[in-house]
């Protein structure tokens, strides 16, 4: 007998391996088998990447098919631990494959290759770790041949999960009494998961066949899945029965939620699956969660929510959704003391580790799981209810769910409070706030939890840093002071020591858009006179907690107050916002911040209705944020300070706005309020004092008030008299002193926001007196700049020139007399940079206002041509000046001294370019130079040369050198001149591109290969 067995394993083996050398004697087979082994083990990334596109190309090609099923059928010798991972990634490649090219298989072939399949689940192998991917490639196979195929496959896996070997199920008289199932159940379960997963939620050839074949089997599946998950269990393996894993059931939770497309409804469920849809329940949110594994409690309660969250007509739904909250009413109680005590309220939690795969105090950690698990689940099942049943959920029992609810979305992370929110976020009459009106303490218990969420939670680590810092500098500025603050008032000191930090900051933001809906739906449940009490009741005795009023002001901001566009006022904003403005905590720049946002968005109309409020609103906003002590330029004080006023300005244009729409009488009243509040921008940046101006600018104007208009450029006149006076003294240094750099910056803030004051439209109001003190002060600081060094004197050059653009452009028709204007001073600017010293910085800005007026079309062209012309000669001139060894490219460059200046000159001359092709001989040394420039090291340069080289080109007269233009005689000495105004432009173009091929051998580079293509 032992010769006889050891016979057959030797005859066994001998069959098995020469089934493996017909395999390896296919060479596709072989390249595949040696690339998948490659892929699977350690090497360079380039072999991985050669082995991973050669595999990917097999399975792209015809014979993907076959070379997959020989992976997949790869022998396993003992000691090779690849072989089983080949065979997985056979697997993948035939999943792949039936996805990509499924649709070119017949019926028969899919039905052939599942049969296949099937049989290689029923072996050893198949319960390992290759049985779920077996799975997946016959569902995906049955899919792709058809709804009969799918269908003969959920047939095939339901005799699968039988406890007879012929695939029998036992005769029982009531369908919800248990049924034991065999040892491969859970193989049964996988496939028809990965079957629904397949039909149901991926993209199919046959769509309607394929969904009408899923719900014809739905009545099977969720017999299958009930038999699986309360009938095996309650055996020990006797009786034809085994016992059902807790992964098993884990999967029949999860195929019943993939089965759910189908039709499946808490509904139906109830009626004609009540063991299954009990088990359900029970697992989920019961007190089963004490006994599975809490990845069981998991997929239960998510596919319990799935259920929960899509309401259906069925005259079931009355009586699953009761069963439900009958669940949740017992364990709400201890599921809040759990999440307390034992989790902090921590439920979503990190990733489970399976008993054995730790530490020590697995048992504990297990437990704690289960714990997290039965809370999270409870909450989510109960958010979901909360959605499709608000009523039933409010009047059951006695409030303990929506207590629990409550605490989660005050306490709980953002991942658990999410799902909880959802049961808030409707508003009013459908929604479930609607349902908690009576008694009124339940909504005032939500109103906190929300507050409280925003106060700890939602603000995140770097906010609450943020505010804390702030508060701890302001507190040490107000202690060396006295005790008072930047407008010596006396203030208190500030709570700075509760301040701590949440790790879950990007959780947070992904939640603030439900915890907003959520607030809105509260006002519209609670009515704006009891929502706006509570939040200034809130306010009174904050404390000057400053995460307490930033909860407050982002409730009020996303109220939706009003909730009608003609409701009346009510009285409390008044008392809300007269608080704000005196409130200490209000003067740190991140909650001043969060109050200009009210201020702009629910208070808008009533600030922009009450001239007192609007004149308190705007001196509160124009205040500076902290004391003007220890601001460290660059540093986070400063970047508080920036935002902080930018926000404050956006919110004053915004109620000047509305104050402008509201007519010429409303106009007049707030008058007063504006008056007050002119003299208080000394601590706005330039850029937000301009953006002020403009606001009041706006105002007056819609005040048809042109003398107050007048006095707005007046006041900043006289700021900029003092500053040149402080100038023209500091000047008698040789050097630029930090006094007199900061002066200048002063002065040249002053200059932006004179150009914020022309693009307001009072250009077109303002008397001639205003306009040439403009001119005046503008060239006297222009001459300063220039005289000190354009760069080094804190953007004085750019923004004269600035101005002189904007105040010809600023009218709906630019005056030619301001258009000449300007010109006259860039002519006298190059003049001065001609005879006192050259400054690239200053040129630079010059060159772009005449381009600025040609762009536009405006003024005199010839004129601005010719200033453009002198700039490039004086440029040129500047070049010759240095010395020929210090030429950054060669002896024949004269711009690479100030690549900027050349750059700024050729997109000049590129403007110049589409309005004159006059034959000037700086035209032509400008083609040169900028071949010459686009070998330099700069990219700009290079670019704005190019650009240029191209413009003058494609502009080149090709037409009449052809003899294709006019033919009168009076053209002929036009031919000529083009003719001779190509040649030269060809002269210089290739002269220059001559000398950078030439260098392109020694040192190429992208800007350089660029240009020898023109050169070519």
């Amino acid at each position: 007998a032992g010769r006889e067995i050891a016979s057959q394993r030797q005859r066994r083996r001998g069959e098995s391996a020469g089934r493996e050398g017909r395999r390896m004697a296919d060479p596709a087979v072989a390249a595949a088998m040696a690339a998948a082994r490659a892929l699977l083990s350690p090497g360079d990334p380039a072999t991985l990447a050669a082995a991973d596109a050669h595999l990917r190309a097999v399975n792209d090609s015809p014979d993907g098919w076959r070379i997959g099923r020989a992976l997949l059928s790869a022998e396993t010798q003992h000691g090779d631990v690849l072989a089983p991972r080949v065979r997985v990634m056979g697997a993948a490649m035939l999943r792949a494959k039936a996805h990509a090219d499924g649709f070119a298989m017949t019926p028969p072939d899919a039905a052939s290759m599942t049969s296949e399949l099937l049989a290689m689940l029923g072996t050893p192998e198949g319960s390992g770790e290759l049985g779920p991917h077996l799975a997946q490639i016959a569902a995906a196979v049955a899919t792709a041949g058809g709804a009969e195929t799918l269908a003969s496959l959920v047939d095939a896996s339901i005799s699968l999960a039988a406890p007879d070997s012929n695939g029998g199920w036992a005769r029982v008289q009531d369908p919800n009494a248990p049924v034991p199932c065999g040892p491969n159940a859970h193989a049964a379960v996988a496939l028809l998961a990965a079957c629904a997963e397949e039909a149901l939620h991926r993209v199919k050839a046959h769509p309607p066949e394929t969904t009408r074949a899923a719900q014809d089997l739905l009545d099977d599946v969720t017999w299958t899945l009930q038999a699986v998950a309360c009938g095996g269990g309650d055996t020990s393996g006797g009786g034809g029965g085994v016992v059902v894993t807790d992964a098993a059931r884990a999967d029949v939770f999860r195929a019943l939620r993939l089965w759910i497309p189908a039709g499946v409804t808490a509904s139906e469920l109830v009626v004609q699956r009540n063991a299954l849809f009990t088990r359900l329940v029970d697992v989920a949110i019961g007190s089963h969660t004490a006994v599975f594994d809490p990845r069981v409690t998991l997929q239960a309660a998510e596919t319990l929510h799935e259920l929960c969250v899509v309401s259906d007509p069925l005259p079931g739904r009355a009586a699953a959704v009761d069963a439900v909250l009958r669940t949740l009413e017992s364990e709400a109680d201890e599921c809040d003391v759990s999440a307390a005590t034992r989790l902090d309220w921590n439920l979503s939690g990190g990733v489970f580790v399976p008993p054995g795969d730790g530490a020590g105090g697995v048992h504990d950690e297990l437990e704690r799981e289960r714990v997290r698990a039965h809370a999270w689940s409870v909450a989510s099942v109960g958010g979901a209810l909360g959605a499709t049943e608000p009523r039933a959920l409010a009047t059951h029992g006695h409030g303990k769910i929506v207590r629990f609810l409550t605490n989660v979305v005050s306490r709980a992370d953002a991942g658990c409070a999410s799902t909880a929110l959802a049961a808030f976020r409707q508003p009013p009459p459908r929604g479930l706030l609607a349902h908690l009106r009576s008694p009124g303490g339940r909504l005032h218990a939500v109103f906190d939890a929300l507050a409280g969420r925003l106060a700890a939670r939602t603000a995140g680590a770097a906010w609450r840093a943020f505010v804390g810092e702030s508060a701890s500098r302001l507190a040490r500025e107000r202690v060396s002071g006295g005790g008072r603050d930047a407008n010596n008032d006396a203030v208190h000191l500030l709570p700075v020591s509760s301040f701590e930090t949440s790790l879950d900051d990007d959780g947070e933001l992904a939640v603030v858009g439900d915890v907003e809906a959520a607030i809105g739906a509260l006002h519209a449940a609670m009515g704006t006179p009891t929502f706006m009490r509570i939040a200034f009741d809130r306010l009174s005795k904050a404390s000057g907690d400053p995460a307490v009023v930033a909860a407050e002001l982002v409730m009020l901001a996303d109220s939706g107050y009003p909730l009608a566009p003609d409701a009346p006022e009510d009285p409390t904003c008044v008392d809300i916002a007269n608080v704000l403005v005196a409130l200490p905590a209000c003067d740190l720049a991140p909650v001043k911040a969060l109050v200009a946002r009210v201020f702009r968005g629910p208070f808008k109309r009533l600030l922009t209705s009450d001239p007192d409020s609007f004149s308190r609103a705007l001196r509160y906003l124009l205040r500076g944020p902290s004391s003007g002590a220890g601001v460290v330029a660059g540093g986070s004080n400063m970047d508080e300070r920036v935002a902080c006023a930018r926000a404050c300005v956006q919110t004053i244009a915004s109620l000047v706005e509305d104050v402008c729409v509201g007519g010429h009488d409303v106009v007049r009243s707030m008058r007063v309020g504006i008056d007050a509040v002119l003299d208080e921008t000394r601590l706005l940046a330039p850029s937000n004092r301009g953006a002020f101006m403009k606001s009041m600018c706006h105002f007056h104007l819609a005040a048809r008030d042109a003398d107050a208009v007048n006095e707005l450029a007046s006041r900043r006149l006289a700021r900029l008299t003092a500053s040149a006076s402080s100038l023209t003294v500091a000047a008698a240094t040789a050097a630029v002193t930090d006094v007199e750099a900061s002066h200048a910056a002063s002065a040249a803030g002053e200059l932006r926001v004179l150009r914020d004051w022309c693009e307001s439209g009072a250009r077109s109001v303002a008397s001639p007196e205003t306009i040439d003190a403009i001119w005046r002060a503008s060239w006297r600081f222009a001459e300063l700049a220039v005289a000190r060094g354009g760069r080094s004197y804190g953007g004085v050059a750019f923004r004269c020139c600035e101005l002189w653009r904007t105040l010809p452009l600023a009218q709906a028709v630019p005056s030619d007399a301001d258009v000449a204007t300007a010109l006259g001073l860039v002519d006298r600017t190059l003049t001065m940079l001609s005879t006192r010293g050259f400054d690239a910085d200053a040129f630079g800005h010059v060159v772009s206002v005449p381009a600025a007026f040609l762009e536009e079309n405006v003024g005199d062209v010839d004129l601005a041509t010719g200033l453009l012309n002198a700039a490039l000669e004086l440029l040129w001139r500047e070049g010759e000046k240095v010395p020929v060894n210090a030429r950054a490219h060669g002896r024949d460059d004269r711009f690479g001294h100030a690549p900027d200046a050349a750059a700024a000159a050729f997109n000049a001359m590129t403007t110049a370019a589409t309005r004159s092709l006059s034959s000037v001989p700086a035209a032509d040394a400008c083609l040169r130079q900028a071949a010459l420039l686009c070998r330099g090291h700069g990219v700009e340069p290079a670019t704005s040369a190019l650009k240029l080289i191209e413009h003058v080109w494609s502009r080149a007269p090709w037409a009449d050198l052809r003899g294709e233009g006019d033919a009168s005689p009076g053209v002929a000495g036009g031919l000529v001149r083009d003719a001779y105004q190509l040649g030269s432009l060809a002269m210089a173009t290739c002269a220059g591109g001559a000398a950078a091929a030439e260098e392109v051998r020694e040192a190429p580079g992208c800007p350089r290969q660029v240009c020898a293509s023109y050169a070519g």
